[in-house]
């Protein structure tokens, strides 16, 4: 087996079983290094003093760490001393394993913006030019590693924002709201002190385009545009390339639509926001048959200076009874407000058939849920961001397998 894109930090024979040389681990991680590019990191530190260990070691650790969704740094140097081949010939370690403190200072340290220029180094020559044509943009919160969130705590504090965690200065009181009680409609609501995570992904292949965590109290849509001007930054082929994307119901913004039109000169598939609206949100009619009707035409009268939107019966006029000028059957037609830019409307053929997609970015969240990086055992806000990019990038080169 073939190991080119290892460098050791020293070199002395060892004998090791065929079967430690070709375990899983080192068959895997082997192939996804291969596409890892790290020669633009700096590998040991200038100055003064020990060079310390490798950084291109420490990065390929901590994508091994993020992927097995080891719960601490102990657990990983353990299972590092007990696959010697693995760290030595696979990470790139020499014949020590650094101590864990190497690994905390490492972690609370590294820029983050290292790990999005990677990502998106992983991905462009993976999509090898055709890049993608429909994103989908969604958050996740990720819980800070106190007591306040441990619910067997006596003591706790879940409703003074102004008192924050010991440890956790960086995180913000919100809330989780769901409804699962279909007999009673009851809404639970729980708090917790903690960030969110905000994610781009393909909607085609689920792949993480780039990512940013932010304070938890912030809205997605805040957030949203500071992320479209770092996916041009690190994909400037996407700019006015007709992009289009997909997102919850948080994100109905007029600005949204306006930004992303601007950026991509794409459309926004993005479902109606009825909460806290003014205007009484279009709901899909009933004709005098009792039947669903279906979305026939939308328009702007230039003389009225409206917009109208027109639904028809889903029985042609053989089959409707009703008395109409054509043949589509029954209709009913409503005025609108304006469009936004690249707003495509919630009840056209289109945006069912596009809408569905949006389930991309919900498996990236449930993949980092499972790893267990929705509750991380780190302490700041920069070793958050940290490990959820390693396994987001651990993710990507996983496709190369």
């Amino acid at each position: 087996m073939k190991y080119a894109n290892i460098i050791l930090q020293d070199e002395f024979p060892f004998e090791y079983s065929s079967d430690e040389m070709n375990t899983p681990a080192v068959v895997e991680y082997s192939k996804m290094f291969e596409h890892l590019d790290l020669s633009g990191i700096q590998r040991y530190q200038f100055g003064a003093g020990p060079n310390g260990y490798d950084n291109h070691s420490m990065i390929k650790a901590f994508i091994f760490y993020a992927l097995e969704g080891y719960r601490s740094i102990p657990q990983l140097i353990r299972e590092l001393k007990c696959k010697p081949y693995f760290s030595r010939y696979v990470l790139g370690f020499g014949s020590t394993i650094p101590h864990n403190s190497k690994f905390y200072r490492f972690i609370n340290s590294f820029d983050p913006e290292i790990l999005r220029k990677l990502l998106a180094q992983i991905n462009k020559k993976k999509y090898a030019g055709n890049l993608p044509k429909v994103i989908a943009i969604d958050s996740k919160p990720i819980k800070a590693n106190t007591r306040e969130n441990n619910p067997k705590a006596f003591k706790k504090n879940l409703s003074d924002k102004k008192q924050k965690p010991k440890r956790n200065e960086e995180a913000t009181l919100s809330y989780l709201s769901k409804t699962n009680d279909e007999n009673t409609n009851k809404v639970m609501t729980f708090f917790f002190w903690g960030y969110r995570i905000h994610i781009i992904v393909d909607a085609e292949t689920d792949n993480p385009l780039t990512f940013k965590l932010a304070e938890n109290n912030k809205k997605d849509f805040d957030i949203a545009i500071p992320l479209y001007t770092k996916l041009i930054e690190l994909y400037p082929e996407l700019y006015q390339s007709k992009l289009a994307q997909l997102a919850d119901k948080g994100y109905f913004v007029k600005k949204i639509f306006e930004v992303f039109h601007l950026y991509f000169n794409g459309k926004s598939y993005i479902p109606e926001n009825k909460k806290n609206s003014k205007d009484e949100p279009i709901e899909i009619p009933i004709c005098k048959n009792e039947l669903k009707m279906k979305l026939d035409s939308f328009w702007y009268e230039e003389k009225q200076d409206r917009f109208r939107v027109r639904f028809k019966c889903p029985l042609s006029r053989p089959f409707c009874n009703l008395k109409t000028s054509d043949k589509r059957g029954c209709t009913r037609t409503f005025q609108v407000r304006k469009p936004f830019p690249g707003e495509v409307q919630q009840h056209s053929p289109s945006f069912q058939k596009m809408y569905p997609k949006r389930q991309s970015v919900e498996r990236v969240n449930a993949f980092l849920q499972h790893l267990g990086w929705e509750n991380p055992k780190c302490y700041s806000m920069k070793a958050i961001e940290n490990i959820v990019g390693f396994a987001l990038l651990g993710k990507s080169l996983k496709s190369f397998l």
